[in-house]
């Protein structure tokens, strides 16, 4: 992808980096709007690092993170997790949880290879947030992701 080329050319380090970066950005939002499922991924990290744009925007990453992981995007699935456990912790409302336990069911019976997500159910299981505390279950989330 060539946003991926502007974004790690040699130049990116010296004095023109805004420049490519920018060029970067440009180039991932064509390849979105072309059906190119890794664009959310790039354009979520240069939202997120605030690479190519005026400065971070984590609400802006975290968009595109949610729209690649619905979209199926494993890399996003896993980013958007963080964003998700993030938003919950804050909240503490047991219905916010109740999201959380259910998307990372969601995902690991999507897309099993991804260790964050036996973690978080772990975590979830762990401290009884939105399911029953279970310290048994628990483990073996953390048994499991540990493994992969």
């Amino acid at each position: 992808m060539l946003g991926l080329f502007y974004l790690n050319h040699p130049d990116y380090k010296q004095k023109i980096r805004g420049d490519n970066a920018r060029k970067a950005l440009k180039y991932f939002e064509l390849a979105r709007d072309l059906g190119y499922l890794k664009a959310y991924f790039h354009l979520a990290v240069c939202y997120e690092s605030g690479q190519g744009v005026n400065f971070p925007n984590r609400e802006t990453a975290k968009a595109y993170y949610k729209d690649g992981a619905l979209r199926g995007d494993s890399e996003c699935k896993s980013h958007y997790m963080y964003y998700v456990m993030q938003d919950v912790s804050n909240s503490g409302r047991t219905e916010d949880y109740h999201f959380a336990y259910n998307y990372f069911r969601d995902v690991l019976i999507s897309d099993p290879q991804i260790t964050e997500t036996y973690y978080y159910l772990g975590h979830l299981y762990e401290c009884g947030f939105g399911v029953g505390k279970d310290s048994s279950i628990s483990m073996a989330y953390y048994n499991k992701g540990a493994m992969l």
